[in-house]
């Protein structure tokens, strides 16, 4: 699993919906594109699923972390990548089997999980 400790300390400043991805729109140029099944918590409750596919999820949950930053990431024994945010909500962004399912992308790199 990828070392990501780049992304702590991160701002979130935009999301973006697109057809089939989510963008999420970090401060130093950093971006995280979404193409498959993510879920977000509060404080351990499930907000909400979103899919990109299908153009679902809890977004109004989801604006509230335009602001925050991330402080802290961990991997699942399921490689799904959980990203933790300075609002108490956390981002799990879930691998799917045979498909791209998110990648970074900065100044001078780029990561696909």
């Amino acid at each position: 699993m990828e070392d990501l400790g780049f992304i702590i300390g991160l701002e979130l400043q935009q999301i973006v919906l697109q057809s089939y991805q989510i963008t999420f729109v970090f401060d130093k140029s950093v971006t995280l594109s979404v193409e498959q099944i993510w879920r977000l918590y509060r404080n351990g409750e499930l907000l909400g699923e979103g899919n990109p596919q299908v153009q679902a999820g809890p977004i109004e949950a989801l604006q509230k972390t335009i602001g925050t930053g991330i402080t802290a990431y961990t991997w699942e024994k399921d490689k799904t990548l959980v990203i933790s945010f300075s609002n108490d909500h956390k981002l799990a962004l879930i691998k799917a089997e045979q498909y791209e399912s998110y990648h970074f992308t900065g100044d001078g790199f780029f990561v696909v999980v």
